[in-house]
C-alpha cells in the first residue's frame, strides 16, 4: 500500500496509488508526520472540552477549592449534572440510599472521578455530533464502552485506585480515530472500513498509509486539551505494554496496563475470531499483568453486567437498546468458550509438564509415578508387568567426538524409534539423559524380549546425518525384567532391569539381556 499525502484537494486514499510527499519533519515529542499534523490543526471540527468540563478539572486540581465550589461549577450545566447523579446512582456505586443533589454526588463519587467522568461526559457529547464520512461509527462507539468498562474492572482487580480514571481513558484510548477521520474525511474512513473491524489490521493500514497510527493522536489530543498525565500515557501503550522498568509510579502503570488490557478484552465481542481473541486476551493478562484465566473470565463476566448501565450514562446515540442487548446476550457465550479454552489450556499445561522438552515422551517424573501404578494393577490383576531400560551404547564419545548438538540429534532418534514400537497401554519415556524406560502393562518377558530385538534392529539400521553433515550409526543396550521373582516391588522390578542393562553391557552391547 502507497502512503497518502496532503494536497490541496484533500486527503488521497492509498487506494489512489499517490507519490508520497517527503515528510520534513515531526511534532515532537509524537512523531507525527508535520503534513498530518497541520491538516489535524486545520480542521474546524477538531473537538474542544467545553469550559464547564475544563472549569470542573480546573477546581478539582485547586487546593483551596472545595467540594462545594466543584458542585456549584457542575451545576452551571443541567446536562453534565444529570448525568453525574445517574452515575452516582449506577448499580455499579450501588449507593444506600438514592443520590439526589450535586453535593452529595460528588462527596460519593470523589475528585478524581467528578473531574475524569466531567471530561468523559462532555466529550462524548462533542464527538457525536457533527461527523462526517462513512465510518461505522457504532462499532467504534461500542468498543470504546466495552473498553472503558473493561478497563475499570480491570484496575479494580489490580487494586489500583483511581478506576474512574482508568474508564475515562480506555474510553479515550481511540479518541484518534475520530480525530482522523474529521480531518481527512472519507479517504480515511475508507481506510477504517477496509480494516473489517480487525483493530490491529487497522493500526497496520494507518502507518502504512499515515506514517503513524490513531493511539498516538489520541495522546497528542490529550496533550492538547491539557488532561492529566494518565491520558496520554495509556493512549500511547494502548497498542502494547509498558515494560515494568517503565513502572517509576505503580499507580499510573497498572493504570496504563488495566488500558492495554482493555482494548484485547473490548475485542473478544467485535472480533470475527473470538477464539483468537480470546487467546490475546489470557496471554496478555497473564504476560503482563500476572491475572490468571480465571479472573480474566470474572473480568469479562462483570464487563458485560456493567456495559448497559455505562451505555445508559454515557448516552451514545450509536449504541442502541439492541446493541446493549446483543453484547449482553454474546456474553454467555464468550464465558462459556473461555471456560472451556481454559481447561483445554490447563490440560496442555498438565500434559506439558509430564513431556520430556527434547524427545516429547514422558519425562522422568511421570515414569516414577506411573511404574508404582502400573506394577499395582498388574499385582491385583495377576497380570505380568515387564520393564525395559535402555540405553545409547557410547554415546560419550558422540559427544566428545561431534558436540553435545549432534547427541541431542542421537536422543531425538532413539526417541522416534521407541516411539513408533509402543502400543496404546505401553509408557515410554526419557529416564535421563541417554537413558529410557519402556514399560509394558500384560506383557511377558518373552513379548518384551522380542519388540526390544526389534528395537535394537531398528536404530542400528538408522544412519543419522549430522548438522555437521557427517553420518553416524548408534546402537543400544536393554535389560528387561518381569514381575516374578523380581515381582516383589516396582523398585525391585527396576532394579532388576538395571542389572541386566549392565549385563548387556558386558557382554559386548547392542543386545537384550534379563527376562
Amino acid at each position: 500500500m502507497h502512503q497518502a499525502t496532503a494536497t490541496d484537494s484533500g486527503w488521497q486514499s492509498p487506494a489512489e496509488r499517490v507519490e508520497v510527499r517527503p515528510v520534513e519533519q515531526a511534532s515532537a515529542p509524537y512523531d507525527i508526520p508535520q503534513v498530518l499534523l497541520d491538516r489535524i490543526r486545520a480542521t474546524r471540527a477538531l473537538p474542544t472540552i467545553s469550559a464547564v468540563a475544563m472549569k470542573v478539572v480546573e477546581v478539582c486540581g485547586d487546593e483551596n477549592s472545595g467540594l462545594g465550589d466543584i458542585a456549584r461549577v457542575i451545576q452551571l450545566d443541567p446536562a453534565l449534572a444529570a448525568k453525574m447523579l445517574r452515575y452516582a446512582n449506577s448499580p455499579y456505586l450501588a449507593p444506600r440510599t438514592p443520590v439526589t443533589t450535586i453535593m452529595r454526588a460528588v462527596t460519593t463519587l470523589g475528585l478524581v472521578s467528578v473531574q475524569t467522568l466531567s471530561v468523559s461526559f462532555m466529550l462524548v457529547n462533542e464527538m457525536t455530533r457533527a461527523r462526517k464520512g462513512a465510518m461505522k461509527h457504532r462499532r467504534y462507539w461500542t468498543r470504546s464502552l466495552l473498553s472503558a468498562v473493561a478497563g475499570r474492572t480491570i484496575a479494580g482487580a489490580l487494586g489500583a485506585r483511581g478506576a474512574e480514571e482508568a474508564f475515562v481513558a480506555a474510553l479515550l484510548q481511540d479518541v484518534g480515530i475520530l480525530i482522523l477521520e474529521r480531518s481527512l474525511g472519507e479517504s480515511y474512513a475508507t481506510l477504517h472500513n477496509a480494516a473489517g473491524g480487525d483493530h490491529q489490521k487497522l493500526i497496520e493500514l494507518e502507518r502504512e498509509a499515515l506514517g503513524v497510527d490513531h493511539s498516538v493522536i489520541s495522546a497528542w489530543l490529550a496533550d492538547e486539551w491539557k488532561l492529566p498525565k494518565v491520558f496520554a500515557l495509556a493512549a500511547l501503550g494502548s497498542h502494547g505494554f509498558l515494560p515494568r522498568e517503565h513502572a517509576e509510579d505503580p499507580l499510573l502503570w497498572n493504570l496504563c496496563q488495566s488500558v492495554s488490557l482493555s482494548g484485547h478484552v473490548a475485542d473478544l465481542w467485535l472480533s470475527k475470531d473470538a477464539s483468537g481473541a480470546g487467546g490475546r486476551v489470557r496471554g496478555a493478562a497473564l504476560k503482563h499483568i500476572g491475572l490468571g484465566p480465571e479472573r480474566v473470565e470474572r473480568i469479562v463476566k462483570q464487563t458485560a453486567g456493567q456495559f448497559a448501565e455505562a451505555a445508559r450514562t454515557i448516552e451514545v446515540s450509536d449504541v442502541s437498546p439492541a446493541v446493549v442487548a446483543e453484547v449482553v446476550a454474546k456474553a454467555q457465550e464468550l464465558l462459556v468458550g473461555l471456560a472451556l479454552r481454559t481447561a483445554e489450556e490447563r490440560g496442555q499445561l498438565e500434559e506439558n509438564a509430564r513431556r520430556d522438552a527434547l524427545t516429547g515422551l514422558f519425562n522422568r517424573g511421570h515414569l516414577q509415578r506411573a511404574l508404582p501404578r502400573l506394577f499395582e494393577d498388574s499385582t491385583v490383576h495377576g497380570l505380568p508387568l515387564t520393564l525395559a531400560m535402555v540405553d545409547i551404547d557410547n554415546f560419550k564419545a558422540i559427544n566428545d567426538q561431534h558436540g553435545h548438538p549432534a547427541g541431542d540429534q542421537v536422543i531425538q532418534l532413539v526417541a522416534e524409534c521407541i516411539a513408533q514400537l509402543a502400543r496404546e497401554d505401553d509408557v515410554m519415556g526419557r529416564f535421563g539423559g541417554e537413558e529410557f524406560l519402556l514399560l509394558f502393562p500384560a506383557t511377558t518377558a518373552e513379548g518384551a524380549r522380542t519388540a526390544c530385538n526389534r528395537l535394537c534392529e531398528r536404530i542400528e539400521s538408522v544412519r543419522i546425518k549430522l548438522a555437521s553433515g557427517v553420518s553416524v550409526s548408534v546402537t543400544v543396550s536393554i535389560g528387561i525384567a518381569t514381575n516374578g521373582a523380581l515381582g516383589q516391588s516396582a523398585q525391585g522390578l527396576l532394579e532388576g532391569a538395571d542389572q541386566a542393562l549392565y549385563r548387556a553391557k558386558r557382554a559386548g552391547k547392542n543386545r537384550v539381556e534379563g527376562g
